[in-house]
């Protein structure tokens, strides 16, 4: 036998073992850059379905029962009656009359001015886990009062 010949074949196990862990070390990466995206993609959705929910949410007050925009939700149907039956103030916390993806309205809670709500809003539960919420201040004004505008405070909880 060479003596190189036997000194070659542990430099090519060596180099082989090499490309080896190479290769594994890409295919993570790969992997952990397609978890990110998928998370990020999610993340937007929730996002979205969120935003939309909440413009919905405030579009239907404004409209149809601006005399919520003051009550906090607990108290809708309570208090709520003059401009809205029980019925239907349960179908806008629960996330009924069509609101995207069945999101929930878990509190709207009106600032003592009188100027702000804050709003805050769940994403349907995933399978085994808490869903989404999101939590977004509503600024009120004008004669009559209407809602104005709406801005995403931030997103909390896992992923839906």
């Amino acid at each position: 036998m060479d003596p190189e010949a036997g000194f070659l074949l542990p430099l090519t196990v060596v180099a082989s073992m090499g490309l080896v862990l190479s290769s594994l070390s890409l295919q993570a990466t790969a992997l952990q850059s397609r978890l990110y995206f998928r998370s990020q993609v999610q993340v937007r959705s929730d996002q979205d379905q969120l935003s939309q929910a909440a413009q919905r949410l405030v579009s239907q007050i404004n409209l149809l029962h601006p005399c919520l925009l003051h009550l906090p939700e607990q108290e809708w149907a309570l208090h709520g009656t003059a401009c809205i039956d029980v019925n239907r103030a349960s179908r806008l916390i629960d996330g009924g009359d069509g609101s995207p993806a069945d999101v929930r309205t878990l509190d709207w809670q009106p600032d003592a001015s009188g100027q702000k709500v804050m709003l805050l809003l769940q994403l349907p539960k995933a399978e085994g886990g808490s869903g989404r919420r999101g939590l977004f201040a509503i600024q009120l004004g004008g004669d009559p009062v209407r809602a104005w505008s709406i801005q995403e405070q931030g997103l909390l909880g896992a992923p839906s």
